[in-house]
Formats: structure tokens, sequence, C-alpha cells
């Protein structure tokens, strides 16, 4: 492996949006870890400091190596409350790209904002986590990030929700197939989550010094 074969990305975000779930869930799915942590449980890979786990929210800066299609990402896990934005500004330093993670049902936050202007020109994707859940209102989420952002957003899933607006079927853009069926799971969110990122990231590579958002 060489140094063309590495990236480093950092999970963005307000706190509670679901960034560590996202790292844990990168490991299990690509056979990094054996089980797959829960922050509720005390048992993430990046969560391990024993105030993280009492508190059951991220303090500082962690990193979570993930091996998918020959590349090693090393995701860098960055905590979402203002109280620790430092650990937010070593990550994006540290980063060629970033994903700014939000929440279906919160839409969006202030810790998103505040990600997408920290990043300044750093390249950058939005991952709206917990999509399948109950209340959750991805569509309003979109357009509110529209709204804020304009024609930097660009989606590259198109979605159907069912009668409650819960996310039901993803498809992919990018990939040009449908990567859920009709009962998403976190899992699979995840999945596809880690393929658009490795598809960015050697964009990136093959574009470098291009920037832009």
């Amino acid at each position: 492996m060489t140094a063309n074969d590495i990236r480093n990305i950092a999970l963005l975000g307000h706190g509670g949006s679901g960034k560590t779930s996202l790292a844990e869930q990168m490991l299990f799915m690509t056979k990094g870890t054996d089980r797959f942590g829960k922050t509720v449980d005390g048992n993430t890979t990046c969560d391990y400091d024993a105030e993280e786990i009492k508190r059951q929210i991220s303090i500082s800066l962690a990193f979570a190596p993930v091996k998918y299609n020959n590349v090693k990402i090393n995701v860098m896990d960055a905590p979402g409350n203002f109280d620790f934005a430092g650990e937010a500004v070593c990550a994006i330093r540290a980063a060629e790209f970033a994903v700014i993670v939000g929440n279906a049902k919160d839409g969006l936050s202030v810790g998103m904002e505040r990600s997408w202007k920290m990043l300044g020109k750093k390249p950058r994707m939005m991952f709206i986590n917990r999509v399948e859940e109950a209340n959750a209102d991805y569509a309003s989420c979109v357009e509110a990030i529209k709204a804020k952002f304009g024609t930097a957003i660009a989606p590259i899933v198109a979605t159907k929700a069912d009668a409650n607006k819960a996310v039901t079927v993803v498809w992919g853009i990018l990939l040009g197939l449908a990567v859920f069926g009709e009962a998403v799971t976190p899992r699979q969110v995840i999945g596809a989550v880690i393929i658009i990122c490795g598809i960015v990231l050697f964009v990136r590579a093959d574009n470098e010094g291009e920037g832009g958002q």
C-alpha cells in the first residue's frame, strides 16, 4: 500500500447526529471489527474514554481505519459538541475530504452550518442519518439544506418515502442502481456511504488541485 492508497476523511456535524455510529458501521461492514458497538452500550470503537462512555458523547477526536476496495480510509470521528470544537479543527486540517452528518428528524442543524463554514473550500458531502425512523422527514431536511446553501447542494441519491415520510427506497444516482429495497436498514445506509465516499475521494484524487465544494 502506498500513500496514493490512503484517504483521510473527517466526520463532522452537530452532537448526537450519529457520527460515531456511522464510523462504527463502516468498521463493522468492512470487517474492521467483528461486532457492532453502540453508544448506548458504551462499546463503540471511537468512544472509548470513560467519560465518553458515561456521558454517551464524543469528547476527543478518534480514528477508525476502514479498508475498502484496496484503499485505506482513515475516518476521523470529530466531537459535535461546541465545547470541543478544537478537535473538529484538528480533523479538518488533516482531512482531504469531509462528511457532514445530519439528522432527518432535526433538519438543518447549527452544527451542520458551522461545519460547512469551518471547511472553507475543502471538498465535502452531506450524509442525512436516521432516515428510516419514525417522524423522520428526509425531503424537508434536504429542502432546508438547499435553501441555505443553494446550488452547492446536488443530491446524489433519489428516495421514496412511505406515508409517514420514512425513507423506504434509495436510488444511487452515481451508482445507477437501487441501493435499498422496501425495508431500509441502518447497515444498508452505511454501506452506501462507504461506496459513495470512495467514489468522491477517487474523483478528488483524479482532480487534485481543482478544489470546489
